[in-house]
């Protein structure tokens, strides 16, 4: 290992460690949402009565993420990141006594909800941190340039707030990098191969990152396009083992969330529709709320705002060798972006940022080591300035959402439009960190 490499390593791995230490301070206790819970009670079923059926479960009461299924109820949830889930839980279970009750703290047992996302969640997102700093250094940005930027996705593009719970949009971003690293850091079969499979993991985990794997897919395709053969048959190993586990659940192929009538049921607060989602009555205002307004994605993550127009930059510069990647996944997010203003209608539900985004954010934040300031000599202390401030409006939204993953709370600044008018303003909402 040469002094450059050492070095490389040491800064990534303090980074990890922080990263770790942030995680495991900040890690919740239980479950504390509909999403969360439902996961929960799959787990829990699976392990301790061998079904993929929540009747039973203490926790079926506490969600509405739940779809009913010849007569019973079963996690909406892709079952994929369930059946691991269970894993690590059987492990904890019947190794160590933890259990998923709800009232484990009240009778004296280990409660096995901590270690679980620590497992599932901490210690992948911890393997992101390290992949996203040593693919910049891959691409030859400076060591403190690639540091920054790596903490910037860490703490200020809300992937730390949900690293702190159970979900399924975490570890789908963790799944869509590590295919990206392995396509643009290795060009063997095996790597192709490897590269697919995490891809199609991240669909298995969260159907919205299908854009992303197409994006991904037409990555494959360079440096030559035989690599597309190698990277299909590693996505088919994931997809046909979320078929089988959906076969298992609902008598077919279909995830329970598109069986029609699963959310039919007393109190359900979803459309009686496959996915339970609709189109909102107002596109622009719900879009623009969406994307920059009080449930803004750039609201939350204003260091976004840079990594976009670092990903357009590098998108229209010809011979870049990030070229082809950057108008992949731009053209991957337009869709993502056009199918969430069209075809949703609640913002992604009680919780922090706009979290239906989280899987594709990483790949985005690779660019922001391509715009001012970190790549000037000139004016280089204005901007600067410039980007710290963002930088720091982003890391403080970031322990906003770690504080309250699941709690909708108002940016710290946003946009604002009113939608008889059309005006548009700024409003200011220091109250979040209170």
């Amino acid at each position: 290992m040469t002094r450059s490499e050492s070095k490389d390593s040491a800064v990534g791995a303090i980074l990890v460690a922080i990263f770790l230490v942030a995680c495991a301070e900040l890690t919740r206790t239980g479950p504390d949402s509909w999403n969360d819970v439902s996961r929960v009670a799959a787990i829990e079923s699976v392990v301790e009565r061998g079904t993929w059926r929540i009747d039973e479960s203490a926790w079926v009461t506490s969600t509405m993420d739940k779809a009913l299924i010849r007569g019973g109820y079963y996690s909406d949830k892709l079952p994929l990141l369930n059946l691991l889930g269970a894993g690590v839980y059987a492990v904890m279970h019947w190794g160590w006594g933890a259990t998923l009750a709800p009232d484990c703290a009240e009778s004296g047992k280990s409660c096995a909800y901590y270690g679980l996302t620590l497992v599932t969640m901490g210690l992948p997102a911890a393997g992101l941190v390290w992949l996203f700093f040593q693919f910049l250094r891959k691409q030859h940005i400076a060591l403190w340039t690639a540091a920054l930027a790596t903490a910037a996705m860490a703490f200020g593009a809300m992937v730390w707030p949900f690293s702190l719970v159970l979900n399924h949009a975490l570890p789908s971003a963790v799944a869509l990098f590590a295919s990206l690293y392995l396509l643009k850091t290795n060009v063997g079969r095996h790597a192709s191969v490897w590269a697919g499979i995490c891809a199609a993991l991240a669909v298995s985990f969260d159907i919205l990152s299908l854009f992303a794997f197409l994006s991904l897919a037409a990555i494959s395709i360079v440096p030559f396009r035989a690599r597309l053969v190698y990277f299909a048959s590693g996505a088919m190993v994931p997809l046909l083992a979320t078929g089988l586990l959906d076969y298992q659940i609902t008598g077919t192929v279909a995830p329970p969330y598109l069986i029609p009538g699963a959310y039919a049921f007393p109190g359900s607060p979803f459309h009686d529709a496959p996915g339970g989602q609709a189109a909102s009555a107002d596109l622009i205002q719900y879009g623009f709320r969406m994307l920059i307004g009080d449930h803004g994605l750039h609201a939350y993550s204003p260091i976004l705002v840079l990594a976009t127009v670092g990903l357009v930059k590098i998108a229209l510069t010809k011979g870049h060798e990030l070229r082809w990647e950057a108008t992949s996944i731009g053209a991957g997010l337009l869709a993502l972006s056009s199918y969430l203003v069209t075809r949703t209608f609640n913002f992604g539900g009680a919780a922090y940022g706009e979290r239906f985004f989280l899987h594709v954010i990483p790949l985005v934040m690779i660019f922001v080591a391509f715009v001012r300031p970190l790549d000037v000599s000139r004016w280089r202390r204005a901007f600067a300035l410039a980007f710290g401030v963002l930088f720091v409006l982003s890391v403080a939204s970031g322990y906003q959402g770690a504080r309250h993953p699941w709690r909708y709370s108002q940016p710290l600044g946003y946009v604002t439009r009113d939608s008889a008018t059309g005006t548009i303003g700024w409003r200011w909402n220091t109250s979040v960190l209170n």
